[in-house]
């Protein structure tokens, strides 16, 4: 994996699979399926079930803020961070924001920001709602 030694990516490799083991065993309408995992070229991947996405803006623009109950954000291998629909597990947007994969993302105890961070050495603020 790009930017991450061996020791650390033995490290993210374990993390990877126990994540990928419990995403597998959830069984839940709002929660996309993880089916299958896999690497490729020291890049891991999760085989996920297809949902439909959406346009943020649209929805924002229908009913207006999103609180964090509402919404999921997920780090993504290809360096951006997606903000998903709890309810009715639909994509809400992308963000393009780092260079390489994201490792962890967060939201303020407000659930007015959502914090990144990457394996390219950068965190990202975002502002996401009231």
């Amino acid at each position: 994996m790009p930017g991450v030694g061996n020791s650390d990516f033995r490290h993210y490799r374990e993390q990877f699979d126990f994540e990928a083991q419990l995403g597998a065993r959830l069984d839940h309408p709002d929660v996309v399926k993880v089916h299958d995992f896999d690497e490729a070229e020291d890049d891991l991947c999760p085989v996920m079930g297809w949902a439909r996405g959406g346009s943020l803006e649209n929805r924002l623009e229908k009913r207006g803020p999103l609180t964090v109950e509402q919404t999921v954000a997920f780090g993504s291998h290809d360096g951006t961070v997606k903000l998903w629909a709890v309810a009715g597990g639909r994509e809400l947007c992308t963000i393009a924001v780092h260079s390489s994969r994201v490792y962890g993302v967060a939201f303020s105890p407000d659930g007015k920001t959502l914090a990144s961070g990457s394996v390219d050495g950068t965190g990202r603020l975002w502002g996401v709602g009231q």
